[in-house]
């Protein structure tokens, strides 16, 4: 069992113990939501976790918990006019697999992501392309532009 608690830390309780995975994953606020998939790797054996802090941050980590993507939800968003700052903070988290086996896929990985303003933001994923900047997780790119 991996857990998010108020510190911002990734935990696991395993045998009636404690163990802290990553102290400070998202540094000073509460990890909301939390989600273990092997849904972003095309073999779909390679686990992946997934957390959303109040700080309006999407973390995707390796089974190390070692940080592999990060995107900042306040980028994210359309409408940037919100004046609370609290209302970018993830409350929710889906992941959803495109069809690997059709051959017009691009073999991506939807994150819906849930706001505190009610927003509810698609992040496309996929970990067997190499991407270098956020917005290659924000716009839907094609394998063909590569």
């Amino acid at each position: 069992m991996i857990i998010g608690n108020n510190l911002g830390d990734i935990s696991t309780y395993c045998s009636g113990k404690y163990f802290v995975l990553h102290e400070q994953a998202h540094p000073g606020v509460p990890i909301n939501c939390l989600r273990v998939t092997n849904s972003l790797s095309l073999d779909q054996k390679t686990v992946m976790v997934i957390t959303g802090g109040e700080d309006g941050l999407v973390k995707i980590w390796d089974a190390s918990i070692e940080l592999r993507q990060q995107v900042n939800m306040l980028d994210a968003v359309s409408i940037k006019d919100l004046k609370n700052i609290k209302s970018y903070g993830v409350q929710s988290l889906d992941v959803f697999s495109c069809d690997r086996q059709s051959p017009l896929s691009t073999a991506t990985v939807k994150v819906l992501v849930g706001m505190r303003s009610g927003d509810v933001v698609e992040l496309n994923v996929d970990f067997n392309r190499a991407y270098t900047a956020r917005e290659d997780i924000l716009d839907n790119k094609q394998l063909s532009e590569d």
